[in-house]
């Protein structure tokens, strides 16, 4: 698909004076050497054969028709002439004001686009921050907590110190080893006191018990000699 302009070829132009121009003569040489004069409006000047791209005409030559009577212009060129040239004439400044409008909206659309984008980055990476921002919290609380178990032996409370990685037993050999042999050995005196305290309580009714067997015996023996006497 070729495109609308083309921009490596040259261009026809056609010169239509403005009010602003000055309605003085132009001068032009024909072959070097041939000067002819050209009067204002310049309708008997030839097209004007140029390398500049008509986009770029319509930027230049555009903005000057805003706020001027076309209709006026078109006139004044073909010394007020009401004909069909001077109606083309007429459309033609107005679409190249038109051309020139499409421009300066697309340049408006461009900017609210731009703005709009710009907008959306931005929203876009407060976004990210927030949640990177979030996600570095969550880790550093998870760490945290992981750590704090790792600590207590896989507890979520304060460390004890009987539990693996409190202070009273990070140091080998030192009090928490010496409370230990401690509650060991009077865990021992306690087993035997017990049983010496069993023992005793054994010796004692052992000892009432013979005491009776004793006293028992002291009465049979009584009695037989009671009855051996009477027999006898």
């Amino acid at each position: 698909m070729s495109p609308q302009w083309q921009l490596e070829s040259k261009t026809r132009y056609r010169l239509i004076p403005l009010p602003s121009l000055e309605a003085e003569p132009l001068m032009r040489v024909v072959d070097n050497t041939q000067w002819i004069n050209h009067t204002h409006p310049y309708r008997d000047l030839p097209e004007l054969e140029c390398h500049i791209a008509p986009p770029y005409a319509v930027i230049n030559a555009g903005p000057k028709c805003i706020d001027l009577d076309l209709d006026q212009i078109a006139l004044d060129y073909h010394q007020s002439e009401m004909s069909g040239s001077q109606m083309e004439l007429k459309l033609q400044l107005e679409l190249l004001r038109d051309i020139w409008a499409l421009f300066e909206n697309a340049k408006e659309a461009a900017k609210a686009w731009e703005e709009t984008e710009r907008e959306k980055r931005r929203k876009a990476k407060r976004k990210r921050e927030e949640n990177d921002t979030d996600t570095y919290s969550l880790t550093t609380r998870r760490t945290t907590r992981s750590q704090s178990r790792s600590a207590n032996g896989g507890h979520d409370g304060p460390p004890s110190p009987s539990q693996s990685g409190s202070r009273a037993c990070t140091q080998p050999g030192g009090s928490d080893t010496h409370e230990r042999s401690t509650r060991v050995a009077n865990k021992r005196k306690q087993k035997l006191g017990s049983s010496s305290l069993s023992g005793a309580t054994l010796t004692e009714t052992a000892m009432r018990h013979l005491s009776k067997r004793q006293k028992i015996a002291d009465l049979n023996t009584t009695v037989m000699q009671w009855v051996e006497s009477t027999c006898s």
